[in-house]
């Protein structure tokens, strides 16, 4: 994959909820204000686990 344009941030909030209980999606802002700081966690085959700092 590639991507030319400026660097952005994809940030999935995904709610706990069966998926045809999900209302789609929305575009939201982040702050103009702080960082982002984040861990991996857990790698297995087919997925990540994120953290906070």
């Amino acid at each position: 994959m590639s991507y030319g344009g400026p660097p952005f941030l994809l940030n999935v909030n995904v709610p706990d909820l069966p998926p045809e209980r999900l209302l789609g999606l929305r575009p939201a802002s982040l702050a103009t204000f702080g960082a982002v700081q984040a861990r991996i966690g857990e790698r297995g085959r087919g997925y990540v686990t994120t953290g906070r700092r």
